[in-house]
């Protein structure tokens, strides 16, 4: 996927890549809305309070990417 990504990343992308992107987006943002509200109920809150301070790396990594 990175690979893809790089080859596009001089043009515009189409409009079904766009759409596929947005549909992607959507799709990992809702599991990880879910996985964040079921962590607590599931695991340790200690744990899940590591793993949510790691959002901000997803976010550097796709803003070196794009």
């Amino acid at each position: 996927m990175l690979e893809w990504l790089t080859k596009r990343r001089a043009g515009m992308p189409t409009v079904c890549e766009s759409r596929f992107l947005t549909w992607l987006a959507a799709e990992v943002a809702a599991t990880a809305n879910a996985l964040l509200l079921l962590g607590p109920r599931l695991g340790d809150l200690t744990v899940q309070s590591v793993l949510t301070a790691l959002y901000p790396a997803g976010t550097i990594i796709l803003a070196a990417v794009v």
